[in-house]
């Protein structure tokens, strides 16, 4: 939560500079480190600060994506530059992967989307 969470009796504080919420909406990543993609997968959270999202391909820390991400609540498909903070991979019937990203430039007007979904999100 905001104020933490605590583990073996100890309080870990939160480092997260915004909060982020759970989403299933369509995100594709239209490039890879410069080269077309067209990969379509499930955000899994979302936050003004960056996404986290199921991958099928394994996609090495720090790799530059260029992302739309689909928010119909809010009427509308945003685009993000995004580097790559961290990658696992979940076994599961097939294996797949999640990918952590932090957001490095967008439109005013899509930030101010992402803020309006998250803020709905959390009251």
């Amino acid at each position: 939560g905001i104020l933490g969470s605590l583990r073996a009796g100890r309080i870990i504080p939160n480092r997260r500079k915004y909060p982020r919420v759970k989403s299933h909406n369509l995100i594709k990543c239209v490039k890879l480190d410069g080269v077309q993609s067209d990969q379509v997968s499930n955000l899994t959270d979302l936050s003004e600060g960056g996404l986290q999202f199921v991958s099928r391909d394994r996609i090495e820390p720090n790799s530059k994506l260029e992302l739309q991400v689909n928010l119909p609540e809010q009427g509308k498909q945003i685009s993000v530059s995004a580097q790559v903070r961290w990658i696992r991979s979940v076994v599961r019937e097939h294996v797949h992967y999640r990918a952590g990203v932090s957001f490095e430039q967008m439109q005013a007007e899509d930030r101010d989307a992402i803020h309006r979904y998250v803020a709905e999100r959390l009251n």
